[in-house]
């Protein structure tokens, strides 16, 4: 075993979330009972008290998404943010829809090559495995943790407070499944 090995489960925060839920996003109707499974590590805590627009607070979660010794840096996999409703309030007073704070996160999580060359799970063929566009010889090249928006799960969850959580996908990929349930 390893010490990453629990099992959590958390509920988007329906009372103080601003926008749409995750299944709503997903298809699902307002009454159903949807349920999302994903293999993901345990959270990676984001706390900013003083961003007070988008921008700036996008930018801090963004990096946590790209740590390098997540698997998300080094090939395709799910991640669930979980935002805390104070974090969601900043991005819905600038106009921002949950679709564009998912849009953005895509575009701002990642690292160029230079980086995740040394740290990390870095290996050329890893990123000459990944289902996009890669040059490993390239410092420059971009390598976004999110390799398509599909993967990635946000959401609002907790309490008041300037905090957000970041849960890396499992080794070697995991995607999350959507499913409704009748109670």
């Amino acid at each position: 075993g390893m010490p990453s090995r629990f099992t959590y489960c958390l509920t988007e925060n329906e009372e103080d979330r601003p926008w749409e839920s995750l299944s709503a996003s997903k298809g699902y109707l307002p009454d159903d009972n949807v349920i999302t499974m994903a293999m993901v590590e345990s959270p990676r805590f984001c706390f900013d008290d003083v961003s007070d627009e988008p921008g700036r607070l996008l930018t801090g979660i963004a990096d946590t998404m790209t740590a390098m010794g997540s698997w998300n840096m080094h090939a395709r996999s799910d991640m669930v943010v979980a935002m805390g409703p104070q974090h969601a309030e900043i991005c819905v007073k600038a106009g921002w829809s949950r679709a564009d704070v998912h849009r953005r996160l895509c575009e701002l999580a990642g690292r160029k090559v230079r980086d995740l060359k040394g740290g990390g799970n870095w290996r050329r063929e890893r990123a000459l495995a990944l289902p996009i566009d890669v040059d490993p010889d390239d410092d420059d090249c971009f390598i976004p943790a999110i390799k398509n928006p599909d993967d990635l799960q946000l959401i609002v969850a907790g309490g008041w407070g300037p905090c957000t959580a970041v849960c890396h996908g499992w080794s070697g990929g995991s995607r999350a499944v959507h499913g409704s349930y009748l109670v």
